[in-house]
C-alpha cells in the first residue's frame, strides 16, 4: 500500500508539474503575440502634432469605422475607446507589490466594457461608464458599474488598450444586454468553480461575447486578459501608455 501511495504522489506531482510547464509555455506564446500585435498596431500609426501637448502625444492610424477616443472637454486629454469596446490593463498593480508581478504574468491585468448608453428596467449606464468585476479598485465585491475616468490616468493603469469586436448594432445591444444582466453577481475568487453565477473581469466579457457566437476564449480554460488580446475575432482600436516622464502616449483608429 505504501508503494502505492508513493507512486501516486510520485505521479500527482508529475502531472502537476507537466501541467505548471505547458501553461507557462502558452503564456509566453501569448505574451509574444501580444507583443507583435500592439507593434504592428503603432506601426501604422502617424504622429498628430496639431492636436497634442507637452503631455498628451497622439498617433492615428486611419480608419473608417465608429470614433475610438473622445476628448475631455477642456483638456487635451481623452476618452478611450467606445461603446462595445473592451478596456484591458496588461499590468496588475492594485493587489499587493509582491505578487502584482505573478498575477501580470499569468493572467494579465484587469478587463472593463464600455456598454455605452444603456438602460433597462433595472439598470440605467452612460457612456462614461463601465462595467467590470474587480475586488481592487473600489469596496464594491460584485460586478458593478465604475468611472470610465478611472481607464484614463496611471492611478492604476500605466499600459491600456481597447479591443474591438466587428459587429452588428443589434449584436452589440445583445452584448450590452448580456454583460449588463451580470450585474450584481458576486466576484469568482476562483476562477474556475461556480462560473455561472459568479464572475471575474475577464469571465464577464468572455460571457457577454458568447451570446452572439463570438468565443474569445480559445484554449477552454479560465479567460485571461492574454486570451481577450490574442483572439482572433479582436483588433487593437486604441492604446495609450505613460513614459517614465509622465508623458501619455495615446495610438488610436480614427
Amino acid at each position: 500500500m505504501r508503494k502505492f501511495f508513493k507512486a501516486l504522489w510520485i505521479f500527482s506531482r508529475s502531472l502537476l508539474l507537466f501541467i505548471f510547464i505547458s501553461y507557462t509555455i502558452i503564456v509566453i506564446i501569448e505574451h509574444i503575440q501580444k507583443t507583435i500585435k500592439i507593434e504592428n498596431f503603432k506601426s501604422k500609426a502617424v504622429y498628430q502634432g496639431q492636436i497634442s501637448s507637452n503631455k498628451f502625444k497622439y498617433y492615428k492610424i486611419d480608419y473608417d469605422g465608429r470614433e475610438t477616443l473622445r476628448f475631455k472637454t477642456g483638456s487635451y486629454d481623452c476618452y478611450p475607446g467606445n461603446e462595445g469596446d473592451i478596456l484591458v490593463s496588461v499590468e496588475q498593480n492594485t493587489v499587493h507589490p509582491l505578487v502584482n508581478g505573478a498575477i501580470s504574468f499569468y493572467a494579465g491585468g484587469h478587463a472593463g466594457y464600455i456598454v455605452g448608453s444603456y438602460s433597462d428596467y433595472f439598470t440605467s449606464i452612460n457612456t462614461y461608464q463601465t462595467i467590470e468585476a474587480t475586488t481592487t479598485v473600489g469596496d464594491n465585491i460584485h460586478c458593478a458599474v465604475y468611472p470610465l475616468e478611472d481607464w484614463t490616468t496611471n492611478r492604476f493603469f500605466n499600459e491600456v488598450m481597447c479591443l474591438r469586436v466587428d459587429m452588428t448594432d443589434e449584436e452589440r445591444s445583445r452584448v450590452n444586454a448580456s454583460v449588463s444582466s451580470l450585474l450584481g453577481d458576486p466576484y469568482n475568487m476562483s476562477f474556475f468553480f461556480n462560473t455561472t453565477n459568479s464572475n471575474y473581469c475577464s469571465d464577464i466579457i468572455s460571457k457577454g461575447f458568447m451570446s452572439i457566437g463570438k468565443d474569445l476564449n480559445k484554449d477552454g480554460a479560465t479567460t485571461s486578459i492574454w486570451d481577450l488580446i490574442v483572439s482572433n475575432d479582436a483588433y487593437i482600436s486604441y492604446y495609450h501608455y505613460f513614459d517614465s516622464d509622465g508623458v501619455k502616449h495615446i495610438y488610436y483608429l480614427g
